[in-house]
């Protein structure tokens, strides 16, 4: 088990685990899938020569960056501990080294483990967003803020 540069094929292999194939078409046709290549941190957990969670942080303009995480079924204690600590360690380097003062992430209304993910992680929430996703379920939008020192 061992984390990688993140490839297109990482996602390919997790999404349909996780998404209907509408959703999974339109972020191929609003370019979600592209933006996702763009990520200025990027990490994919492999076991075995399957991934297992990819994720990173896309940026949106200067300062600020959009935190995306996909983590499919199946995974080990362990392994949900070793995605968390990289992410951790991916946020870090988004605000250090890439000047991120602000990163972003939205979780699905109904995914409670996204919700304790994005705050583990201290995100803070910011409200719901109404009909935000292809298949019209609401998110919450949550923000990392770093003040300047």
């Amino acid at each position: 088990m061992r984390f990688d540069r993140l490839k297109m094929t990482d996602i390919e292999t997790i999404a349909p685990r996780l998404f209907d194939v509408a959703s999974i078409s339109a972020m191929r046709r609003d370019g979600w899938v592209d933006m996702v290549g763009r990520s200025v941190c990027s990490m994919s957990l492999v076991d075995a020569g399957v991934s297992k969670a990819a994720g990173g942080i896309i940026p949106m303009w200067q300062g600020v960056g959009h935190a995306w995480m996909l983590i499919g079924e199946g995974l080990t204690r362990r392994q949900h501990g070793m995605v968390f600590h990289k992410a951790e360690e991916m946020l870090t380097v988004a605000h250090l080294s890439h000047g991120l003062r602000r990163i972003q992430c939205d979780v699905r209304m109904d995914f409670a483990a996204g919700h304790r993910f994005a705050l583990w992680l201290g995100f803070e929430d910011e409200g719901v967003l109404r009909r935000y996703s292809p298949d019209g379920a609401d998110h919450v939008m949550y923000s990392r803020i770093v003040e300047a020192r």
